[in-house]
């Protein structure tokens, strides 16, 4: 079972993978921890579609994405359609976003994240 993606330095970031459907249900449902280091090249972190599949997820830290201007995207395909739905991530605890000097948006809808215990920013000048 995946409970960790970590992403250490030196990780090569440069390919654009995206998923041209949406992901399989469930798919990411395990995932408690997501954290990101010295990725400069990643622009946008997860489609909104993708969100269902972030149920689990309790923290999230974000560092040093030099080119990172979006934490939850709104795809090419999703622009026009009605994507104004709260967001909810249930059990997002600790959120650290930190030297992300391109960050405008974190979200274009209203996001819940009832657990929700520290969030920590530094460095983001948007």
């Amino acid at each position: 079972m995946l409970f960790d993606i970590v992403l250490p330095q030196g990780t090569d970031c440069r390919r654009n993978t995206r998923f041209s459907q949406d992901p399989p249900r469930g798919m990411f449902s395990c995932l408690k921890k997501l954290d990101i280091k010295y990725c400069h090249r990643i622009e946008k972190l997860f489609p909104w579609r993708m969100l269902q599949n972030l149920c689990n997820l309790e923290f999230l830290y974000l560092f040093s994405c030099e080119k990172m201007a979006e934490i939850i995207a709104e795809e090419e395909e999703e622009e026009g359609m009605d994507v104004t739905n709260s967001i909810t991530l249930p059990r997002l605890r600790h959120s650290s976003l930190n030297c992300l000097p391109e960050l405008k948006l974190i979200c274009k809808t209203t996001m819940t994240c009832n657990s929700m215990e520290s969030i920590d920013y530094g460095a983001v000048e948007n």
